[in-house]
């Protein structure tokens, strides 16, 4: 059995934001743990025999194990990449992410004011419409002129809105597809701080890498 190819990354994406996906590979992991810790010392002779008829018990073993951990190396070092991928993905969406928080967080915000926003409009048309009565003023087209209430109408349709793109936002940040960013949306600019962590982080790294080439190159006599 050959390691497989990494999938593209339309594909790993799908498959973490897919819960049921995720959790019957979770489940297959585990099952594979406890299937390999049941085998007995006898069924992996059998197999190594038959693998290798033509040599003796512990050669046919070695050779047995030798492929075994190699495809579970190789699969280990599959895992690696596909994090490593999926890492650069989120670190690509990063100012995208921030973007979005920001503009959910103000939706939520004015959703929240509109109740208060039309309850102060329609105290401030009763209060208008009472003093236009003080005033003797009688003819309703004109009250309704001076002292409109508010199209509640034109509120809700807003709220529909904001709730629809709440939702959107939430999956884009819960999963990273940028189908689901609604429009307007520019990336956020990193900030001063992040920039000079990121590049002290960067700097850290190139001399880590000079230090492992001075450890790794032969000593002088």
């Amino acid at each position: 059995m050959t390691c497989p190819p990494l999938p593209n990354l339309e594909d790993l994406m799908a498959f973490r934001n897919d819960p049921d996906a995720v959790r019957i590979a979770r489940k297959l992991k585990a099952d594979i743990r406890r299937a390999a810790d049941s085998v007995a010392l006898e069924a992996l002779y059998a197999a190594a025999a038959h693998r290798f008829p033509n040599d003796a018990p512990m050669q046919a073993l070695q050779k047995l194990g030798l492929e075994t951990t190699a495809l579970l190396r190789d699969l280990g070092r599959l895992g690696e990449d596909a994090r490593s991928v999926q890492d650069a993905e989120r670190a690509r969406l990063e100012p995208l992410t921030r973007a979005a928080t920001k503009r959910m967080f103000a939706a939520i915000e004015r959703l929240g004011s509109i109740p208060r926003i039309v309850a102060a409009y329609e105290g401030t048309a009763r209060e208008k419409r009472r003093e236009l009565k003080l005033l003797g003023v009688e003819d309703q087209a004109i009250i309704e002129r001076v002292a409109p209430m508010p199209d509640r109408e034109q509120f809700e349709a807003e709220e529909n809105a904001l709730k629809a793109e709440i939702a959107a936002l939430e999956r884009f940040i819960r999963t990273g597809d940028e189908s689901d960013l609604p429009p307007g949306i520019e990336p956020e600019p990193m900030r001063v701080a992040e920039m000079r962590h990121i590049e002290q982080k960067s700097r850290l790294a190139q001399l880590a890498e000079e230090v492992a080439a001075l450890l790794a190159a032969p000593a002088r006599r």
